[in-house]
């Protein structure tokens, strides 16, 4: 084996479940010997079922890539994710992690950059088969919960759209509702603040809620700009009007429309209920997060008559059953 003259700072670990047979990925696999990094499969050779046996067999727990070569070894991840997520034999923990890992990684490309439509499409594309993919693997028991402790509650665009999706999504399940609808509603909460992906860094505090939803309506105007960069893309109009309503309550003091009752939505109104929890318990420069439990108190006293109720049951079973409360 070919050895390499850099140090354990040049590369990061990875498990060998995480290589699946019969692939190849433009990145090189490297594995540890007596502070050693000897060269054990080179970029683009691919991955057979013998390979890894042979890791099986010698006891090697962790595998090595060059950090250099990471955007290679992400590509690959989410190119297989959906088999990675199906697979038992990768502890659940595991899959949870490389998934929550990905997702905030596709959605940071897609907020990034000011892409050509032709570009903007084939990442809205990743978004979706993204949001496929997780909804399968939060179908298997215990799945949300895994993800649950693996939720940032440092305030950032990307993290938070995560986050949300994971909620949402958790949330929405216990209505039962169809595939189509799920998926829809599941891109629309990715994508719900996508109107924000232009604001500099110094302006993701966690706002203060005790400012109204009525005066942020005419100074806050990333909803209607996250659907207008959308406006070319194939969305379900589900998912524009998470984009574009996500601030909406129950009583009529959201915004941008002031809308209210039955005229949100269900999906709509989970996101709602699920983006404020989210922004109540993440931390960043404009304070801490609060604890769950508080943040519930707060939404169901605080803001009474903003969210729905069934919803609100619905979130504090979830999050119930995840040991979250």
């Amino acid at each position: 084996m070919e050895r390499h003259p850099t140090g354990s700072a040049d590369f990061f670990p990875v498990s060998p479940l995480l290589l699946f047979p019969d692939t190849q990925g433009e990145f090189e696999i490297y594995v540890e010997m007596d502070g050693l990094y000897l060269l054990y499969t080179r970029q683009k050779e691919r991955f057979d079922e013998a390979k890894r046996q042979k890791l099986h067999d010698d006891g090697v727990e962790a595998v090595y890539i060059l950090r250099e070569q990471k955007a290679g070894y992400d590509a690959y991840v989410r190119r297989n994710l959906g088999d990675l997520l199906e697979n038992e034999e990768i502890p659940l923990t595991e899959r949870a992690g490389t998934l929550y890992k990905a997702s905030v990684g596709v959605v940071e490309d897609f907020f990034e950059t000011g892409l050509p439509e032709n570009l903007r499409r084939r990442c809205y594309t990743d978004i979706v088969r993204l949001v496929r993919d997780s909804l399968s693997f939060l179908g298997s028991k215990d799945a949300f919960k895994k993800l649950a402790r693996l939720v940032s509650h440092n305030y950032h665009l990307y993290t938070h759209s995560v986050n949300v999706f994971i909620l949402t999504a958790a949330v929405l399940k216990t209505y039962e509702p169809n595939r189509g609808l799920l998926l829809a509603a599941g891109v629309g909460a990715v994508l719900h603040d996508l109107g924000k992906a232009d604001w500099p860094e110094k302006r993701f505090v966690r706002e203060d809620p005790r400012i109204t939803e009525t005066d942020r309506r005419c100074t806050d105007p990333h909803p209607a700009v996250g659907a207008a960069q959308c406006a070319a893309l194939p969305l379900p109009r589900l998912t524009l009007g998470c984009i574009l309503l996500h601030h909406e309550h129950e009583d009529g003091t959201g915004y941008p429309a002031g809308i209210s009752g039955t005229d949100i939505p269900v999906p709509i109104k989970v996101l709602s209920l699920c983006n404020m929890y989210d922004r109540l318990t993440s931390e960043g420069p404009g304070g801490e997060g609060v604890k769950p439990f508080e943040a519930l108190k707060f939404i169901r006293s605080d803001m009474k008559g903003a969210f729905d109720p069934d919803a609100y049951r619905r979130l504090v079973l979830v999050l119930g059953g995840a040991d979250i409360l």
